[in-house]
């Protein structure tokens, strides 16, 4: 856990889930982003946390105060060679942005 300025990063809980799928939607309205076949409507989103657990991926948050201000990790999605990974859902919320 790295703690920086009041900001904790860490890896996601399954209590974050609802904050970090609220942020990754507000963050694709934000950029006016189509919300159909993007992450928006991923079923994935919301259960993040367990999406992660049993596969060679991971997924960190950024924590300040209980809020989540953002995330981001990396899974090897499928058709990758092997030993790859895709960098996965980074969201900011604008707060934090820049």
């Amino acid at each position: 856990m790295e703690t920086k300025d009041g900001f904790i990063i860490r890896p996601i809980k399954e209590t974050d889930n609802a904050q970090m799928a609220r942020l990754i939607r507000c963050v694709i309205d934000e950029f006016g982003v189509s919300r159909t076949g993007t992450v928006y409507d991923d079923p994935v989103t919301d259960c993040i946390s367990q999406s992660v657990e049993n596969v060679n991926a991971e997924y960190w948050v950024i924590d300040y105060g209980g809020e989540i201000q953002g995330g981001c990790g990396f899974y090897p999605t499928k058709g990758l060679p092997g030993k790859c990974a895709e960098i996965v859902k980074y969201y900011l919320s604008p707060a934090v942005q820049g």
